[in-house]
């Protein structure tokens, strides 16, 4: 008999430890949300350690459901149960659904501050301190519903979760001592996130291929999305969470983009893919280092005014870095009287990683319609305030960009150049320079009354604009003609040849034309070259050209003979 009390005796022990064990549990449990969590049923087995529990809601502090389970299967320590932290071994969590409220104090740097799963997926830091520990947690078809984040105060919801975090502890929110596995789906497409600490703060991989970036952002208030309307995404890319801020570091390139630039009048910038790499780039206040930004097919359509106000994140004094750019098969229209519309624009620039005061080295390579082209290799300053550069125009027209910088009517033509050509814009005056050797087709321009030719070349030793000081090395006109300001004086057929002799110290113009009364002028001068100035004024030309218009009204056997050396 008194083994078989000794039995009874021992289960009942055993049957009420094993009672006990499953009311302790279920009052721990209990504890751990402000509102209380409760279960459809709970099943515990001290021996095991196997907890089963159904219709599972936790509920914050105003009786509000923040996260529900249709099921939760683990392994719980028994003796966690006496005191301390509840430790759960394996858990399974089926169909979970979580809720965010922003007036819970949830936000991302609460998330940035302290990454720690209960912390991230149960709100602010101050809203809970769980005693509970995770070793492994699975987390299948999970929702969280984000109230009042995304687009007019309507919820985020990220559906089709699946999660895995290993070494979940919430026993001390300040020990970010989790490493997780997550993927899930947004807006449908697969995301697959994993993370760990790192350097005082947690370093979170992000990969993703196909994700619709313009609904994210809608539904994320980050700065550098906002600029973002269409576009689909593939992501590479580190972000670092530390000291309230997330530090983005890798790859992410769109495609089909539409992006509304931040400047006066939002233009869009439309392009077959937009790819940036970025390493220590703030993602709330977009500022940082970017190591390359590459664009294909771009197109953009903007005032000529709004480029300034477009490069003026990249001056030198601005906390946003860019180190390369490159552009592929671009257009940029530039709007205004009359228009200049760049097509087919290549451009490849890049600031030296070792030297923080030099400037931009560029090639960019454009055309203007069918038969013209413009083409720049040099230097730009790092404040983009500056230009040196080996330039090559090939017909481009000057009637347009004259309408487009409102300059008055002068000289008109289409300008082949191959030179030399310095930029400098201070203080709202753009001053610019070249030299080199230039031929100018279709040519017209107001001296002597009017003035056109078919061609024009010219040696530059300096051209200045807008002062319009001009010094030419040589100067052959074909084919002109002078329209003269006064009844008689037009000239025809002119041709003029203007060129230094052998040794460099005396210049030869030799000018003919034939004037409306059937006569001939012909112009034979000598003039000095090189004694106090390197080459022949532009006002020299024009005073010849105005001479021989006067000449045209004298009858030919008054003329005088030819000045010759």
């Amino acid at each position: 008999m008194k083994p078989l009390v000794a039995v009874l005796a021992l289960a009942a022990a055993l049957f009420g430890a094993a009672g006990g064990g499953a009311l302790l549990l279920e009052r721990r449990l209990a504890a751990l949300a402000p509102g209380g969590v409760t279960f459809g049923t709970l099943h515990y087995n001290p021996f095991t350690g196997s907890l089963a529990l159904t219709d599972v809601r936790a509920r914050d502090a105003a009786g509000r459901d923040v996260f529900t389970a249709d099921s939760v299967l683990a392994r719980a320590n028994a003796v966690s149960l006496l005191g301390g932290a509840l430790s759960l071994g394996r858990v399974r969590v089926a169909a979970p659904r979580l809720t965010l409220r922003a007036d819970a104090g949830f936000a991302l740097d609460d998330v940035a501050a302290g990454l720690g799963a209960a912390h991230a997926f149960l709100g602010s830091a101050g809203a809970l301190a769980l005693p509970l520990r995770v070793e492994d947690l699975l987390i299948g078809d999970g929702v969280v519903t984000i109230e009042g984040a995304g687009e007019g105060g309507a919820p985020l919801v990220v559906r089709d979760l699946d999660v895995r975090l290993s070494r979940l502890t919430t026993a001390a929110l300040d020990d970010r001592d989790v490493a997780f596995a997550v993927e899930m789906a947004v807006y449908g497409t697969p995301v697959h996130v994993t993370g760990q600490p790192r350097a005082g703060g947690y370093a979170v991989h992000v990969r993703a291929r196909g994700l619709d970036v313009a609904r994210l952002a809608r539904d994320v208030p980050a700065a550098v999305l906002q600029s973002v309307e269409r576009g689909l995404a593939e992501i590479d890319a580190d972000l670092l969470l530390v000291g309230g801020r997330v530090l983005a570091s890798g790859f992410v390139r769109l495609t089909d983009a539409v992006l509304a630039l931040p400047i006066a009048g939002r233009p869009r910038l439309r392009a077959a893919s937009v790819a940036v790499a970025a390493d220590a780039f703030d993602v709330a206040s977009g500022v940082g280092r970017i190591t390359r930004l590459d664009l294909g097919a771009p197109s953009l359509a903007l005032p000529a005014a709004g480029l300034r106000e477009m490069v003026e994140p990249l001056r030198s004094d601005s906390d946003l870095v860019l180190r390369r750019i490159s552009i592929t098969d671009g257009t940029l229209m530039l709007d205004g009287p009359g228009g200049v519309q760049l097509m087919r624009v290549q451009l490849a620039a890049q600031l030296p990683e070792r030297r923080s005061d030099s400037g931009w080295m560029v090639s960019a390579r454009a055309a203007l319609g069918d038969d013209a082209a413009i083409s720049v290799d040099g230097l730009v300053a790092r404040d983009l305030r500056g230009l040196d550069a080996v330039t090559r125009l090939v017909r481009v027209p000057l009637a347009p960009w004259r309408a487009l910088t409102s300059t008055p009517p002068g000289w008109n033509a289409r300008v082949s150049f191959d030179g030399r050509l310095r930029l400098i814009a201070r203080e709202g005056e753009t001053l610019a320079s070249a030299t080199g050797q230039a031929e100018l087709t279709d040519v017209s321009g107001p001296a002597s009354g009017g003035f056109r030719a078919d061609r024009v070349a010219l040696g530059i030793r300096r051209l200045r604009w807008p002062a319009g000081e001009a010094v030419f090395d040589r100067v052959v006109v074909v084919d002109g003609e002078v329209r003269g300001d006064a009844p008689g004086r037009a000239l025809h057929r002119l041709a003029v040849d203007l060129a230094p002799d052998a040794n460099g110290s005396l210049a030869r113009l030799k000018l003919s034309a034939s004037t409306e009364a059937g006569g001939r002028v012909d112009l034979d001068r000598v003039l000095p070259y090189g004694a106090t100035d390197v080459g022949l004024p532009l006002a020299f030309i024009a005073m010849t050209l105005d001479e021989a218009s006067r000449s045209a009204s004298i009858p030919p056997s008054a003329l005088p003979a030819a000045a010759l050396p």
